[in-house]
């Protein structure tokens, strides 16, 4: 049976996190990112997520979660082509010699890629949110018989990746980083970053220390994945957003602190990292035939007459020093 025909929606208990970043990853985990109604999108991203959260579902979230799927399964596999041609210079530096790579996701919400991608060997996955985020998250998983632990095979979700580690930390405190590094996560391996939903609810400043952060702790053959829009999207979806008296779009656009600078490219590099490419979202709707509306109580969706507004997929790579060598 098809995971995206065996999870039903659940209706979101009183005990979850209903503070702002809490309510909107439950939001994001109702979007059934399979699109199942698209027969040219693939089957491989299920219902997971609503098994956590419920929410509405949105050709936006859906195509957006995707396209970053996409996007990990094919660096973790080309990462894990290249990491038998690579050694470390101190072999003591590595904890654990069956990891290989490691993806962490920064405010990871309830995403659940960690049960339901196909990963190469020795993927170690790691989730940075706050605690009562991670703790509603867990506590859904195990209620709906999903495995912590690789090889746990009696489970309904068994863990596709070899580790499942989660970081409680507040992306917004410089002490974020020591805490993924007490959970096991080794500076001395590749790893993708995976900022999915993140960028635009972070004040400049913010956004700015954080791809410095991250690039710094990277080693070479290290990847960043993020999400971002322009400010002519969020322009538009206020400009929407104001003719509604209620619903998920007005909230969602006045909480934007951050959008994607016109010379994306020059600003991403003054914190070490080159943008390798974009994809974006209306142009891969048009492709696949999908009309994008960001929001399941918006009244309208984007069309051509919109081209000119954006929302990405960016994949960027640092190479910052580190003692990995070929």
């Amino acid at each position: 049976m098809s995971l995206s025909t065996s999870t039903r929606y659940h209706e979101i208990e009183d005990t979850g996190p209903h503070d702002f970043v809490g309510w909107t990853s439950i939001w994001v985990a109702g979007s059934e990112r399979s699109l199942q109604s698209q027969e040219r999108m693939t089957e491989g991203a299920t219902a997971h997520e609503a098994a956590l959260g419920g929410g509405h579902v949105t050709t936006w979230l859906a195509l957006r979660g995707h396209l970053v799927d996409e996007q990990i399964t094919t660096l973790m596999n080309d990462l894990s082509k290249s990491s038998a041609h690579m050694h470390v210079e101190d072999d003591t530096l590595v904890k654990d010699h069956s990891i290989q790579q490691q993806v962490v996701l920064l405010g990871a919400g309830l995403d659940t890629r960690a049960w339901r991608l196909a990963f190469p060997p020795g993927i170690a996955w790691y989730e940075v949110d706050q605690a009562s985020v991670l703790d509603f998250k867990i506590s859904r998983l195990q209620k709906a018989g999903a495995g912590m632990q690789a090889g746990q095979g009696s489970n309904a979700f068994p863990l596709k990746s070899a580790s499942y580690t989660a970081v409680a930390a507040d992306l917004s405190e410089a002490d974020w980083t020591g805490a993924l590094r007490k959970s096991g996560w080794q500076e001395h391996l590749p790893t993708v970053w995976v900022a999915e939903g993140l960028l635009y609810y972070l004040e400049p400043k913010a956004v700015a220390a954080l791809l410095k952060e991250v690039a710094a702790m990277s080693a070479v053959e290290s990847f960043l994945i993020a999400t971002a829009c322009t400010t002519a999207y969020i322009d538009y979806a206020r400009q929407v957003a104001a003719t509604m008296e209620s619903g998920l779009l007005p909230t969602l656009s006045a909480a934007v602190k951050w959008t994607l600078p016109p010379d994306a490219p020059i600003h991403f590099q003054q914190y070490n990292w080159k943008i390798q490419h974009t994809i974006d979202l209306l142009k891969q709707a048009k492709e696949l035939g999908l009309r994008l509306q960001p929001c399941a109580d918006e009244p309208r969706s984007l069309d051509e007459s919109e081209a000119a507004i954006e929302c990405k997929v960016m994949v960027c790579s640092t190479e910052a020093l580190s003692n990995v060598k070929r």
